[in-house]
């Protein structure tokens, strides 16, 4: 089978737009929530701060924002407000590519760090297969915590996981923006194309 991955932010969203952390920023816009949205600005400051790696700042910041949030309301919100924003801030020569695959039959993946709920929506509504993503623990239908991050090379583990053939990828595409993150994973694909504003270039080595 023919397969395609695309990362989402900086590459089927323009590069400004962040699907995690916008996306709760607006949800609790939203909500109004204006004790929240102070505490997102204090915690990602103190994030800078801290002596971590990104990785680990990425995961505590997560942690920290989406916390005890009833998923079926960030379904909800995702659904009737979010996607509409994300509308506004699409790439759309990625968005034509992505057209252009299906329409040939390819077997479409997002493959993208933005958390499980606004990632799933995303990609069905851009008519992707399959979507993997980083992954939360639920409790009691409330978020508890990160289970699976998949922001870079991360991504390459939520592959064999769900893949269970790293070989397979030796025949497939890969469409991301970020060559800083993903030096192993991309070079895992058959052909790597990188998405820099409106511009789409194969990478080479």
């Amino acid at each position: 089978m023919n397969t395609v991955f695309f990362d989402l932010d900086g590459t089927i969203s323009l590069e400004e737009f962040n699907n995690t952390f916008d996306f709760i920023e607006l949800y609790y816009c939203y909500h109004k929530c204006r004790k929240k949205l102070l505490l997102k600005y204090v915690y990602t400051i103190l994030m800078i701060l801290m002596p971590y790696s990104f990785i680990k700042k990425r995961r505590i910041l997560i942690n920290l924002l989406f916390n005890n949030i009833v998923a079926d309301d960030l379904t909800k919100f995702t659904k009737k407000c979010y996607l509409p924003i994300f509308h506004t801030k699409l790439n759309y020569n990625v968005v034509e590519k992505i057209k252009e695959y299906k329409k040939k039959g390819y077997h479409l993946v997002l493959l993208t760090a933005c958390t499980e709920i606004p990632a799933k929506i995303i990609s069905k509504d851009l008519g992707f297969d399959d979507c993997i993503s980083t992954t939360f623990i639920i409790k009691d239908k409330k978020i508890c915590g990160v289970d699976e991050d998949n922001f870079g090379d991360l991504k390459i583990s939520a592959l064999e996981k769900n893949l269970k053939n790293r070989e397979f990828l030796k025949e497939c595409i890969y469409y991301t923006d970020d060559t800083k993150n993903e030096k192993k994973l991309i070079s895992l694909f058959k052909t790597a194309y990188i998405v820099k504003d409106t511009a789409i270039l194969r990478y080479e080595v």
